[in-house]
C-alpha cells in the first residue's frame, strides 16, 4: 500500500512538472533568425497563435532582406535585377536612408556601392513582428533578437551585456510599452562596423546601447552613434530625445535618459 502511494505521489509530481513545462514553452518559442537567435515571449492568454504569426512574420522579412539569401530582394538589387519591390523592402530602404541623414552619414546601408542592411534588417524585422503582435490584440509580448529587442506591455528588464567581460552584465535597462532597443558593438563579431567616411573599423567606442520607439531605427542609430564616438553620439542622442549607454574605447560608461 505504501508503495502505491509513494508511486500515485511521484506520478503525480512527474504529470505537474511537465504541465509546467509545457505552460512555459506555449508562453513561448525560439529560433534562428537573420544568423542570430530570436526568442519571442507573450504573457497574454491563448499565446501559441500569436507566437506562430510573430515568428512567420519574422522569417517573411528574412526572404526579402538578407544579403546572404541569393535570392533575396537586396541580392536581386545587388544583381542589378528588373524587378518589383515588396512593400517590406521600400519602407526599409526609406527607414535606411533617414538614419542616414540624421546620422550624418555615419549608417550607410549603401558603404562601397553595394546595398548591405544588416545594420537595420533585425531591428525592421523585430518592429514589423511587433506591430503585427500588437494589430493581432496581443498586450504583454517581447521580440528578442539580442541585439535588437522590441516590447509591448512591461516593464521589461533588459540586461545589457559588458563588452569585455562576457558573462557579466553591463547594467539592466528598463523598457516600457511601444519602447525598443538596439546594441551595436565589437565583441561578438570583432571590430565589424566602419566608419564609412574612413573606410575603416570604428574604434572610438566598445558598445552602443539605444532606446526608442522603433526598433529599425534604433537598430541604424546605435550603429550610428558607435561611429560618431562618445562626444558626438551623446550630442545626438540628446538632440534626438534618446536613451543612451555608451561604453568608449577605455571602458568608460555614459548613460543619458534612461
Amino acid at each position: 500500500m505504501k508503495r502505491l502511494i509513494l508511486f500515485v505521489i511521484l506520478a503525480l509530481a512527474l504529470l505537474t512538472a511537465a504541465l509546467c513545462l509545457i505552460k512555459i514553452n506555449q508562453s513561448q518559442i525560439t529560433s534562428r533568425i537573420m544568423g542570430c537567435k530570436v526568442t519571442i515571449i507573450i504573457k497574454d492568454k491563448n499565446p501559441r497563435p500569436h507566437l506562430y504569426a510573430a515568428l512567420a512574420r519574422l522569417r517573411e522579412i528574412e526572404k526579402l532582406l538578407s544579403r546572404y539569401d541569393e535570392n533575396s530582394e537586396v541580392s536581386r538589387l545587388n544583381r542589378s535585377e528588373k524587378f518589383t519591390l515588396s512593400d517590406d523592402t521600400k519602407r526599409c530602404l526609406a527607414l535606411a536612408e533617414a538614419a542616414k541623414k540624421i546620422t550624418s552619414g555615419t549608417f550607410n546601408a549603401r558603404y562601397s556601392g553595394k546595398l548591405n542592411l544588416d545594420g537595420i534588417g533585425k531591428g525592421y524585422a523585430v518592429e514589423e513582428a511587433r506591430r503585427l503582435l500588437f494589430k493581432r490584440g496581443v498586450k504583454n509580448a517581447m521580440i528578442d533578437m539580442r541585439s535588437s529587442i522590441a516590447v509591448l506591455g512591461g516593464p521589461w528588464k533588459i540586461g545589457i551585456q559588458h563588452p569585455r567581460k562576457k558573462d557579466e552584465i553591463l547594467g539592466v535597462i528598463v523598457l516600457k510599452d511601444g519602447q525598443a532597443l538596439s546594441t551595436s558593438g565589437d565583441y561578438e563579431q570583432g571590430r565589424h562596423i566602419i566608419d564609412p567616411k574612413t573606410g575603416k573599423p570604428a574604434a572610438a567606442c566598445q558598445a552602443v546601447t539605444v532606446v526608442y520607439k522603433d526598433a529599425g531605427m534604433a537598430d541604424a542609430l546605435s550603429t550610428g552613434i558607435y561611429v560618431l564616438g562618445p562626444k558626438k553620439g551623446l550630442e545626438l542622442a540628446k538632440k534626438l530625445g534618446l536613451g543612451v549607454l555608451i561604453v568608449d574605447a577605455f571602458g568608460k560608461v555614459t548613460k543619458y535618459n534612461l
